[in-house]
């Protein structure tokens, strides 16, 4: 599994980008309004946007075009099966009637035999040679069919985390923690569907000696409210905190701070499962005057 790990300093307030007015500016629900949309402005990222449409417009018409490829591979093995099972059919009703010529004239019996013995040897020959461009256009179609699977692989949605930031939180003058945001991203070719995504802190589990003992999110995704994310838009988790004694614990080396997080989501394939995304990231504080961490990636399983 890849390695993400932020040695830099995460300095100072990084300005949100705010959402959009109106709702087609927003993939969350109006019940929700917890979740931001991040993301470039629009203008400057048009060009980018016309090259991955035009991009994904040639994979759709490649998988047409494999699609209906299929159709017609499967249309000729039906017809080449009946052509089979007729041919089967004419040659019996062949050889019963000059058997039974066989026996009305005697005369001609070893010339009815021979006859009836060359017109099965070339009955056989034609069901051979069907047979064999049977099993060819079966390989071709399984063939085409492990390309179109290829394809929607290439296509599909693929959503991965791009890293989190700190911002300090203050009261007054004093500095009492930071919020940790996370910034989502769909780098697939098409649309991810029934998004639901979850995160959580912890912030005080026992010291190890590797850092790498990750934790695990027990409670389920929250499945009332589903989201939709085109290619390339980035979608920003609601902030946790991270309090100023548990990453003052962790500096002086006495706990350990995980922030664990899990998404679920469906690509625009009809008959694909669901996939799903975890991760885990070790929160390593440095100075936290100056609001310095390292975000070190644990571990990333997805299917």
């Amino acid at each position: 599994m890849p390695s993400e790990e932020n040695t830099s300093a995460q300095k100072g307030h990084r300005e949100a980008h705010p959402p959009h007015a109106g709702k087609a500016s927003s993939i969350y629900p109006e019940s929700e309004p917890q979740i931001v949309t991040g993301g470039d402005g629009e203008g400057a990222h048009k060009d980018t946007r016309h090259e991955k449409n035009g991009r994904r417009d040639k994979l759709y018409d490649k998988l047409n075009s494999l699609v209906r490829r299929v159709e017609v591979t499967d249309w000729i093995v039906a017809i080449c099966t009946i052509v089979i099972a007729i041919a089967t059919v004419v040659s019996v009703v062949i050889v019963k009637g000059q058997l039974d010529e066989m026996k009305s004239s005697s005369s001609q019996a070893d010339q009815l035999v021979a006859a009836a013995t060359m017109q099965a040897n070339a009955i056989k020959d034609l069901r051979d040679l069907a047979s064999g461009q049977l099993l060819t256009l079966q390989e071709q179609l399984g063939a085409m069919k492990k390309q179109q699977e290829i394809t929607q692989i290439q296509m599909r949605a693929n959503i991965r985390r791009e890293g989190i930031v700190a911002k300090p939180v203050m009261a007054g003058i004093d500095k009492v923690g930071w919020n940790l945001n996370s910034v989502l991203r769909n780098v697939g070719g098409t649309d991810a569907t029934d998004f639901f995504m979850i995160w959580k802190i912890f912030p005080d589990e026992p010291k190890t000696s590797d850092g790498r003992t990750c934790p695990i999110i027990i409670k389920p995704l929250d499945r009332r409210f589903p989201m939709l994310m085109t290619p390339g838009q980035p979608v920003t988790q609601a902030a946790i905190m991270l309090r100023m004694e548990d990453a003052v614990r962790a500096k002086q080396g006495i706990q350990d701070i995980y922030v664990v997080g899990r998404v679920e989501y469906r690509d625009v394939f009809n008959g694909t499962k669901t996939h799903n995304y975890a991760w885990c990231v070790h929160v390593v504080p440095h100075d936290l005057e100056k609001d310095e961490f390292s975000f070190l990636n644990v571990s990333e399983e997805r299917d």
